[in-house]
């Protein structure tokens, strides 16, 4: 599934097989879990709006709208 999507968005199927089975990039999402896990992300789906706001699970659009708004409101500031 991920071969036929990664080259139904132009990338290389062969280089992207390569690149899966391969340790490359092992370090960075290593990192990234080491964060989440710093931040209390237990579940998915999370996410981290402009480094500032977390939205955890399925939300309304509302949720997203009023978040983007308070950061937009921070960058007026």
């Amino acid at each position: 599934v991920l071969l036929n999507a990664a080259e139904d968005a132009g990338l290389d199927r062969a280089k992207t097989r390569a690149y899966l089975d391969s340790d490359d990039g092992i370090d960075a999402v290593k990192q990234k879990v080491k964060h989440g896990q710093r931040l209390g992300i237990t579940g998915v789906p999370f996410y981290i709006i402009n480094d500032r706001y977390g939205i955890s699970g399925a939300e309304t659009p509302e949720t997203f709208i009023e978040a983007f708004e308070k950061v937009f409101s921070c960058k007026k500031e």
